[in-house]
């Protein structure tokens, strides 16, 4: 027996074949009854469709990029710099990410420059800060091409090197 169509989606995608409305533009009355039109348009919503299909550098969640490691971004299209911690938040599927990120060493401004540094600690979920929420230390950006852009006095892949006072 021959089907006259073919369903074939898969869940998380809805549908609409036409629809009702007013073919010419009116202003809006409670005194009169205007003649409508059903449409013959489809509409497709996709609840798995994300931007950029995450540029293939990430899953995609209901709608959200799921990065994979190494890249980060609404659509995963920036890859991350040394140092960078992402992690996605459960309740807004929104990744949340600290670049630049250090966890081992708070600099102050009193700082003496140390010729064996303290051991570097990575960012994590274990590090976060309970005064301000933060990750750890970031003295610089990323510039979304894996190059951390270090605030002066800072220096290093990661920007977690304090340089000594005077260029000692």
């Amino acid at each position: 027996e021959p089907r006259l169509a073919q369903h074939d989606h898969r869940p998380g995608e809805v549908y609409v074949f036409g629809g009702v409305g007013l073919d010419v533009e009116t202003m809006q009355s409670n005194a009169a009854t205007f003649p409508t039109v059903v449409f013959d348009d489809m509409w497709r919503l996709g609840v798995h469709d994300c931007e950029n299909n995450c540029t293939h550098q990430g899953d995609c969640f209901y709608g959200f990029c799921r990065c994979f490691p190494g890249f980060y971004g609404k659509d995963c299209s920036n890859i991350s710099c040394p140092g960078d911690f992402c992690y996605v938040d459960e309740h807004t599927n929104e990744q949340v990410c600290q670049h630049c990120c250090q966890a081992g060493y708070n600099h102050t401004d009193r700082d003496a420059y140390q010729v064996d540094a303290p051991p570097k600690v990575p960012c994590s979920l274990l590090s976060r800060r309970q005064n301000d929420g933060t990750f750890g230390e970031s003295n610089g950006i990323c510039d979304g091409f894996g190059t951390c852009q270090c605030a002066p006095p800072y220096v290093g892949d990661d920007c977690s090197i304090k340089d000594c006072a005077l260029n000692c």
